[in-house]
């Protein structure tokens, strides 16, 4: 059996964070291997799990955000509360505890692999730097090192960025990556194989994720609903929400307090497990938001994808690859050419994105010495 540590953004409050540390470890477990998530606070952290806001230099910006998390304190504290929960009941975290990058080099986790991502872990503009923590420059020599699915999260980086990430990331056994360009720059840049992976979320079955949310209750009785979930507010994303719960009768179920017409509920406290059992139990999806899209592919949900200017590649290379461009709209005036009951593209399970997700099995076997 082999001892295995991830190292990734596995307590920011985040669905995609805490759902991609939890398929990782889940699928490196079911293949007999003894699992922990090294249990280490990263700045993202503390970015995404504030129910006080940080002090701003912006004053003005501040006291407004201030004044809207205190309107809003208790949503936002069963908020933190539901993700701190699913942190402890489904992850398998370290004995030890790390707050600083110092004491994870001093104290550094005994295991004989080392794996860092998936999520952003190499964005250097989310984070503010290239950690040695989630580049894996720490531990004994003798532990083999690979990321999975990293993310550097932009198409380009400067020439002062490139002597970074050459000098963090050449002593890694194996590399993968979870986008396209971060593969071309990352292969250029250390002139040796980075192979491109799934997220870690396709690496378990559809029947899996069922099990996951089987304790989960419904959240609507049986009512037909379309769900909701923004990462960013756009107008285009509420006309077209707005048209097809007029054009369907169908119900809105939405993470955000946003005036959408015939909202059932808001469920901004949603845990991780109950925001993947509502994607499940959906009608139709509609999202600006990577995980709800690659949820509502493992489930075959009908969805709609309404991109916003902050979107990357991500969305689009997967409808690509599931044969579903149809279904990223702009604007509400596209939809008088859709169908809007016709399903989606099905027959991932036996195309392009199985055949990804075969290539990226293969590649933590090999790199985890499985085979």
């Amino acid at each position: 059996m082999k001892k295995i540590g991830i190292i990734t953004f596995h307590n920011a409050h985040n669905y995609g964070a805490c759902l991609q540390a939890y398929a990782l470890q889940q699928y490196l477990k079911s293949k007999n291997n003894e699992v922990k998530i090294i249990n280490y606070d990263s700045k993202i952290k503390t970015y995404y799990n504030l129910i006080i806001p940080a002090f701003r230099k912006n004053i003005i910006k501040y006291i407004f955000q201030l004044i809207y998390n205190l309107k809003y304190y208790k949503t936002r504290k069963k908020r933190y509360d539901s993700f701190q929960e699913f942190i402890y009941q489904y992850l398998e975290l370290s004995d030890q505890h790390y707050r600083t990058e110092k004491q994870l080099k001093r104290y550094a986790p005994s295991y004989d692999y080392y794996i860092c991502g998936s999520d952003q872990i190499w964005n250097i503009d989310l984070v503010g730097e290239l950690s040695d923590a989630f580049t894996l420059n720490f531990g004994a020599e003798p532990i083999r090192k690979i990321s999975y699915a990293a993310s550097i999260g932009k198409d380009c980086i400067s020439v002062k960025e490139k002597q970074l990430y050459k000098t963090k990331l050449s002593h890694l056994d194996e590399i993968s990556v979870r986008e396209p360009e971060a593969q071309k720059i990352l292969t250029d840049l250390l002139g040796r194989e980075v192979q491109l992976v799934v997220d870690p979320v396709f690496l378990l079955e559809k029947s899996q994720w069922q099990t996951f949310t089987q304790g989960c209750l419904s959240q609507t009785e049986k009512k037909k609903y379309i769900l909701v979930y923004s990462v960013v507010k756009d107008k285009h994303l509420v006309e077209i929400v707005n048209y097809i719960s007029e054009k369907t009768g169908y119900g809105v179920i939405a993470f955000e307090a946003i005036p959408f017409h015939h909202v059932i509920k808001y469920v901004n406290d949603a845990s991780p497990v109950q925001f993947v059992r509502l994607i499940q139990d959906a009608e139709i999806v509609i999202a600006n938001s990577f995980h709800a899209l690659a949820f509502s592919l493992i489930f075959e949900k009908n969805f709609w994808i309404v991109p916003h200017e902050n979107t990357n590649s991500r969305m689009e290379n997967l409808l690509k690859l599931t044969n579903n461009q149809n279904r990223l709209i702009h604007d509400v005036s596209e939809m008088n050419q859709r169908d809007l009951f016709e399903r989606v593209q099905t027959q991932m399970v036996g195309s392009k994105l199985k055949k990804e997700i075969e290539k990226s099995k293969q590649y933590l076997s090999k790199a985890l010495e499985m085979e």
